[in-house]
């Protein structure tokens, strides 16, 4: 016996079969396909009624649908690393419509909206560091690469931000983010 599932058309096609026959009981039917009477009779009746043997949906209809998506869109567009819980508080203020902060992830995964998140130091925005990085970059094309050595290290510093908490962007792309540089003393791991 199935259970959780439902049974397949050409199953249950074959049950109204048996069924239809004649001279044979729903119980017999029943013992036969390995399925119950109950089953059987409700499948029998959906057939009269409906014309169809086929399986009615399952669950109930979605409150966040398509014609959501752009509220949800415009969630993230206006702060790029909002959070689940966050995005399911402004959609409720929005829509008046509550739903689980599962419901608003698939929602998510359904408009294509990924986690990703590239970062930058805030001070990349000031101009007189921007001139420095150009500089730099300058000099550092005029070196010949097979002069430099690579020394490897692991570290860990104290910078807080949200590295991608539900960081939303299209598909393919990176959301941008900035964070502080640097603020504090950073902690170099080796022997």
């Amino acid at each position: 016996m199935q259970t959780g599932k439902a049974y397949s058309l050409d199953f249950r096609e074959r049950v109204i079969a048996g069924y239809q026959k004649g001279k044979t009981t729903m119980k017999e039917v029943a013992n036969r396909f390995a399925v119950s009477r109950s089953w059987v009779n409700n499948l029998v009746q959906r057939q009269k009624q409906t014309g169809s043997v086929s399986a009615k949906p399952h669950g109930a209809v979605a409150k966040v649908n398509s014609t959501h998506y752009p509220i949800l869109e415009a969630i993230i567009d206006g702060q790029n690393d909002v959070t689940l819980l966050e995005i399911r508080q402004r959609f409720a203020e929005k829509t008046e419509i509550l739903v689980s902060q599962s419901r608003i992830c698939r929602a998510l995964q359904e408009i294509e909206l990924t986690r990703k998140k590239t970062f930058h130091a805030d001070k990349q925005e000031i101009e007189a560091v921007k001139q420095l990085r150009l500089e730099y970059q300058l000099i550092m094309w005029a070196i010949e690469t097979n002069n430099l050595m690579f020394i490897d290290e692991s570290g860990t510093n104290l910078n807080m931000a949200r590295t991608y908490a539900r960081s939303r962007s299209r598909k393919g792309t990176r959301a941008p983010g900035c964070k502080p540089h640097n603020k504090v003393k950073n902690l170099a791991l080796h022997k």
